[in-house]
């Protein structure tokens, strides 16, 4: 029995070791300075009025961060305009203690508006696409009318809505699947460098 016992504590402190030494690296590296923001022209005719869609990833919204935040904002302001005063908007579980089970199973979703000015601009990188009035709208469409009802981490999630966007303004996309946000965005940003 008590082999049994120090078996199980054993486990248990290896556990608690890998699991801390993975959220400190996590905690290092995801608070490294992002890359300025990148900005690209899709306009066909750089003569029309320009409207911008922020493809954003920072820290989450709680006290450490983790796991990161991906979202939308749009503005007819500018591309330096500050993410906390333009309209936003991400998708995350509708109730926070979903948050873990939503690593293995889907659970409730929402899509919560105006998320920059909640704490998703801490460690920022967006890349700023200049867009018609047209395509600025087709985003809009698209995260008023996200399904809701299930979100789940790698399959449906703020990349997922993030990377539905991107499509619709036709950038070059990297796979959204198990990805955290702030690295689909800068593998986002390297992917549309040349426009």
């Amino acid at each position: 029995m008590v082999k049994e016992v120090f078996g199980l504590l054993r486990t248990i402190s290896t556990s608690t070791i890998l699991l801390t030494v993975y959220l400190g690296a996590w905690g290092a590296i995801y608070r490294i300075p992002c890359a300025p923001d990148q900005v690209i022209d899709l306009r066909s005719s750089k003569e029309t009025t320009p409207y911008f869609v922020n493809i954003c990833a920072g820290l989450a919204s709680n006290t450490h961060g983790y796991p990161g935040h991906a979202y939308i904002g749009w503005t007819e302001k500018g591309a330096k305009e500050s993410i906390e005063s333009m309209e936003t908007a991400g998708y995350c579980p509708r109730f926070s203690r979903d948050q873990i089970p939503s690593l293995v199973r889907s659970v409730p979703g929402i899509l919560v508006r105006s998320t920059g000015s909640s704490g998703n601009a801490r460690n920022l990188t967006r890349l700023v696409v200049i867009c018609s009035h047209e395509d600025y709208e087709r985003t809009r469409a698209i995260c008023k009318d996200w399904k809701c009802s299930s979100f789940q981490v790698g399959k449906r999630d703020c990349v997922t809505l993030v990377y539905t966007v991107s499509k619709a303004l036709k950038l070059r996309t990297p796979p959204s699947a198990y990805k955290y946000p702030q690295d689909y965005v800068r593998e986002l940003k390297q992917l549309n460098k040349e426009h």
